[in-house]
């Protein structure tokens, strides 16, 4: 359990750092995560896959590349031995 803090001390933690999102296209990603594109499409027509970015008015489809890449990590399945 943390020690109560002292009302008067000063705070020591550390902030986030404000880190600008990286959007990336489905290729892109893809690349990133050794997979083909319509892998991702088909995550995406699931409801599944990491979640895209879509540009109003257009076809394109941007991923945020942190959050994608945190995506495949929470969700990857452990190699077979």
């Amino acid at each position: 359990m943390p020690r109560p803090r002292r009302p008067n001390a000063k705070d020591r933690s550390r902030k986030p750092v404000d880190v600008p999102t990286v959007l990336v296209r489905r290729t892109t990603l893809a690349r990133a995560v050794d997979c083909t594109e319509g892998f991702i499409r088909m995550l995406n027509d699931r409801g599944t896959g990491p979640t895209p970015i879509r540009i109003e008015g257009s076809r394109l489809v941007l991923y945020d590349f942190a959050e994608a890449i945190s995506w495949f990590k929470r969700n990857a399945s452990t190699p077979a031995a």
